[in-house]
């Protein structure tokens, strides 16, 4: 056909495509998140509650992480049996980053760069966007 490469409205992309599962970088699933974000950027400081909770979503959602996870939470267990949820979601953090900086110290190589990336944890300065695309889905905020 004469307009095979030529984009119409019968052959174009739909809007709502966010990129799909054809660029998807090596590391840890949590840095390929496909989200497509609109608009301008703005650059917003998070408050502690909203740093920790931001924090702990990440860590504990995180699939290459779980033996620390697992490891830490039995700890808790055994120290703290009345409230070792609670000390879990506290210290986990704290002690994954020095133990990844440990870990990082003695063997350099046993470390991967998104390991110790998420050990260190997140900038507290993030942009926000009124719009993104997710899934083939578009959210907006007011």
């Amino acid at each position: 056909m004469y307009f095979q490469d030529v984009e119409t409205k019968l052959n174009k992309v739909d809007r709502n495509i966010d990129g799909g599962e054809e660029d998807t970088i090596d590391g840890f699933s949590i840095f390929n998140q496909h989200v497509c974000p609109l608009g301008i950027a703005s650059n917003v400081k998070l408050d502690d509650k909203l740093f920790i909770l931001a924090r702990w979503y990440v860590l504990n959602n995180c699939t290459e992480i779980e033996p620390y996870i697992d490891e830490h939470y039995e700890k808790c267990k055994l120290h703290t049996p009345n409230s070792f949820d609670c000390t879990h979601k506290n210290e986990f953090p704290t002690l994954f980053k020095k133990c990844v900086q440990d870990q990082r110290t003695i063997n350099p190589l046993d470390v991967s760069a998104d390991l110790y990336a998420l050990a260190c944890g997140p900038d507290r300065w993030v942009a926000t966007y009124s719009t993104c695309i997710i899934n083939g889905k578009r959210f907006r905020t007011k």
